[in-house]
């Protein structure tokens, strides 16, 4: 099962062990691959290429 974002994944879970996607499954952006872009949390955000931490719309904030 593919998600996009932690947003995505936030209701659903994994198949094989019951437990929630975003926990079993390392969630990064699809455009830049970073785990701190705002666009992995959320894929309305903007992709903003980086992997700082403290990005606005990030999970990371």
């Amino acid at each position: 099962m593919g998600v996009c974002c932690y947003e995505c994944a936030k209701d659903k879970t994994c198949e094989r062990t019951g437990l929630p996607l975003g926990l079993v499954t390392f969630i990064v952006c699809s455009w830049c691959g970073n785990k701190r872009c705002p666009h992995a949390t959320d894929h309305r955000n903007e992709c903003t290429g980086s992997n700082e931490p403290g990005q606005k719309g990030s999970r990371y904030e």
